[in-house]
């Protein structure tokens, strides 16, 4: 091998390994189950979760039991006794109930993955499975905004995508929140932005380089279809490119009204869409109601029965029933419960 190749070889490994050792020198692993891990990462939880639905069910409630307890506890013990849901002219009295029923009529419609996995979160918190299903409804509820702006509206032409999560912080999900690094088996591995005992996504990227972000809007009682949330990981699991997630939404049945922005991070491009109960329609980048170039990358664009808020848009152009093993601390200390009974 020529000396000047191997001298670039060996710097090429030593500013890798230097690279890594910088990216985890503010982290610390809290806890370790199965093939997931929990760490913390400058003050911040990071969920490493890997394997079959049920698997990384089970990782995620073995490792974040205390918190999603403290949640589920928070949310249908206090929260739900001070606010008043309604659904038209119907207000809810027992939100945990009417939630419950919600979900019974969605679940022919969501792939039998999410429900082995939601059946892992319950068994690793050891809570009610009707609990962890309840608590996963939340984001149903929440209106968001989000954007993405490429090209000439950016001032090096790169394509950025924001997202702003507008939840209420007196539902304290904040205090739950966690960075999910996602590997589903035989599926695209991704990253979800979320709360502690949540499987859906509102807002997230996978592997590909394909970002969404979701923005609720109205037609609260329409639930015959896929929930929001679980469209928004399917697309994240299963899309290799922009065209692959509008793909996901365009061809499942949906729910309610709602918009989104996604990205192509390979491509360059994004998309605003809305995918509602009975609508749906894309802008694509440099479309609008408006003419170049005097707001050229920067058109709010009309979709359906109302503008697609708080977007702009430009640019060039079933598991099996695993258990893990053992769940453990970073001491190597077994967890009490977290040992799987033969």
């Amino acid at each position: 091998m020529p000396r000047s190749l191997s001298r670039a070889i060996g710097l090429t490994v030593l500013l890798a390994l230097a690279a890594a050792s910088s990216a985890h020198a503010g982290s610390r692993t809290i806890a370790r189950c199965g093939r997931g891990f929990l760490e913390e990462v400058e003050g911040s939880k990071v969920l490493h979760i890997k394997g079959t639905p049920y698997e990384m069910g089970y990782q995620q409630g073995a490792l974040l039991r205390d918190e999603i307890r403290e949640l589920v506890r928070f949310l249908f013990e206090v929260k739900a006794k001070e606010v008043t849901i309604k659904v038209g002219e119907i207000k809810l009295l027992d939100p945990k109930r009417a939630i419950a029923g919600i979900a019974a009529t969605q679940k022919k419609y969501v792939p039998g993955r999410f429900h082995d996995e939601l059946r892992g979160v319950a068994d690793g918190a050891g809570m009610p499975l009707g609990d962890v299903i309840a608590a996963n409804f939340i984001p149903e509820m929440f209106h968001c905004s989000g954007f993405a702006l490429g090209g000439s509206a950016t001032r090096d032409g790169t394509l950025y995508h924001g997202r702003i999560l507008d939840y209420g912080c007196n539902w304290r999900l904040q205090e739950h929140a966690v960075l999910t690094i996602a590997e589903p088996e035989g599926k695209i591995p991704f990253v979800n932005v979320t709360y502690a005992g949540f499987v859906g996504s509102v807002t997230g990227m996978n592997a590909r380089q394909v970002s969404i972000g979701e923005m609720g809007g109205r037609g609260l009682g329409h639930w015959e279809g896929v929930p929001m949330a679980f469209l928004v990981r399917m697309a994240l699991e299963d899309a290799d490119d922009l065209e692959g997630a509008i793909g996901v939404f365009r061809d499942h049945p949906r729910t309610c009204e709602y918009f989104y922005v996604i990205a192509d991070g390979k491509a360059g491009r994004a998309v605003g869409m809305e995918a509602s109960w009975d609508t749906f329609g894309v802008v694509r980048m440099g479309e609008g109601p408006c003419s170049p170039p005097a707001c050229r990358g920067r058109c709010r664009a009309p979709l359906g029965r109302r503008p697609l808020r708080g977007t702009r848009a430009s640019g060039q152009g079933g598991a099996r029933d695993v258990r893990p093993r053992k769940c453990s601390r970073a001491d190597g200390s077994a967890r009490r419960d977290e040992v799987e009974s033969p």
